[in-house]
């Protein structure tokens, strides 16, 4: 009996682990992906990585690092000569830069390129000491890795094994049981393919993260869907010359006037509740280009829609739904970024105006807590941002000896140059505004040497911390606008031709 037992649990442990890697390993990553640019991070860079391939002819590239990379460089498919893909995620550290370098190498690119902000070399972990100065905490660190996601989702098991001495009981088990099943891995974004499907396909797409819908001249809509008071809306979406879509307002008695290029009004409207609402009007016969101008009456304040805003008050029309007039829902567009109103507004701004907008967005009241006991940030959102701040200014005027970040890309490069690839470090483009707190500070200044003593024949580094030199181009720190990212994109390409011309 105790041995039927026994072969009874083995069996459904097997099973389960054979089921557990069909469906997570296999189906759910063959369910389409409709979810935006900057959603679910870490569902889409499981799906993304393993669906990687290379067009033969061109030049193959991977592009790697945090979100400094995918918000700094702008893939174009149309490139008749290069190929470039991400292998990129949010906060991604040299450490885990080492531990995809095999899956990396096994892509077979004829580059990569690590796109890598000083951030990225996990300053968190710099304590903030009795004596107000920093301390940078290896413990810290390795506690934190533990439970970080992309060890927890991506290489629990191979962690488990080299940092087994330094972890504890509850660690240990952890990872353990991250590293069986697939499902305990997954859970936290399981939902997030399948919600964005029927949303889009069965619902009104009006729970969404990211706007998709048209943007007739690229700087009208919000990242968020909001409109100004005016906007203009290229429609794809108007067979039978009728008109049918969803829209919230924010105020009562909103009038919505709808006109043709002439300024002709076509349709008038007042909705004198605020919330969703369908509009719906004719398209008159000879209505010619398909571009809809719309005029709402009435706004709402910024800080209004979101009582955490900080910086620069604007002034809101309606939120479209967020396939607004176009009947392409797209699939594997994760890394497909689209311009928004959000980034012309930063790029418009005076550098004085900008200033004052970045300071107040970033710092203000990044100190103070809702509660002296409770000790709850008044804004929990900027809290690793301004920490790194002042690590940064800290590190100025102080020279720490390097930590394990540096080891870690150390070895990631051997691997590299084992496999015969060629391996170049891009240091990312920062805001000049903090850039200049710490340019010409000791440890910055070591910090760029000790990259520059990785060089050999087949490793370059790049910097490019001051290449962009408009604060402006800058969301925060070392996150560049649309504008931002397609200059550094145009600089990035030439540098790969030239980068390829010299290993033929």
């Amino acid at each position: 009996m105790k041995k039927k037992i026994i072969i009874y649990v083995i069996v459904f442990l097997f099973v389960t682990k054979l089921l557990d890697s069909f469906i997570f390993s296999f189906l759910f990553l063959k369910f389409p992906n409709e979810l935006e640019w900057d959603t679910s991070p870490w569902y889409n860079f499981l799906h993304y990585k393993e669906k990687i391939s290379f067009v033969d002819s061109k030049q193959k590239i991977l592009v790697a690092g945090s979100s400094v990379a995918t918000y700094s460089f702008l893939p174009d498919n149309s490139h008749q000569a290069v190929d470039a893909k991400f292998f990129s995620h949010v906060a991604m550290s040299p450490t885990d830069l080492n531990y995809y370098a095999e899956e990396m190498i096994s892509k077979k690119p004829d580059m990569i390129f690590y796109i890598v902000n000083p951030g990225d070399f996990q300053m968190d972990h710099f304590v903030e000491g009795k004596d107000a100065n920093f301390h940078y905490s290896e413990y810290d660190r390795v506690r934190a890795y533990a439970n970080r996601y992309p060890v927890k989702y991506f290489y629990p098991f191979t962690f488990l094994k080299k940092n087994y001495s330094e972890l504890n009981k509850k660690e240990i088990f952890f990872l353990l049981t991250k590293s069986l099943l697939n499902i305990n891995r997954y859970r936290t974004f399981i939902y997030d393919p399948i919600e964005s499907y029927i949303e889009h396909h069965y619902k009104s797409n009006r729970s969404y993260h990211n706007y998709l819908g048209p943007n007739a001249f690229g700087i009208d809509i919000y990242r968020k869907g909001w409109t100004g008071n005016k906007f203009a809306i290229a429609c794809d979406k108007s067979k039978d010359y009728k008109f049918e879509e969803s829209l919230l307002t924010s105020k009562p008695d909103t009038e919505i006037s709808v006109s043709d290029y002439d300024g002709e009004i076509i349709h008038k409207e007042i909705f004198s509740k605020p919330g969703w609402h369908k509009i719906k009007f004719k398209i008159p016969p000879d209505f010619e280009p398909m571009i809809f101008y719309f005029t709402v009456n009435k706004t709402v304040s910024s800080k209004e829609i979101d009582g955490k805003q900080y910086g620069k008050e604007y002034f809101y029309g309606v939120r479209l739904s967020q396939k607004f007039c176009t009947s392409n829902y797209g699939e594997d567009i994760f890394y497909s970024r689209l311009p928004s109103r959000d980034d012309y507004q930063l790029e418009s701004m005076s550098s004085l105006d900008y200033e004052k907008d970045y300071f107040d967005r970033m710092y203000k009241d990044a100190n103070s807590f809702l509660g002296k006991e409770e000790k709850i940030p008044m804004r929990p959102e900027v809290q690793r941002l301004n920490h790194l701040h002042k690590v940064k200014k800290f590190l100025a005027n102080n020279n720490p000896d390097n930590w394990s970040e540096f080891n870690e890309l150390e070895t990631a490069i051997q691997k590299f140059k084992a496999a015969g690839i060629p391996f170049t470090i891009v240091n990312s483009p920062e805001n000049p505004l903090e850039l200049n707190l710490y340019k010409n500070g000791i440890w910055y200044s070591k910090y760029l040497s000790t990259m520059k003593k990785f060089e050999s024949d087949s490793v370059r580094f790049l910097d490019y911390k001051d290449i962009i030199a408009e604060p402006q181009f800058f969301i925060d720190s070392h996150h560049l606008t649309f504008k931002g990212a397609k200059r550094f994109s145009d600089l990035f390409y030439s540098e790969i031709l030239k980068a390829n011309s010299r290993t033929k």
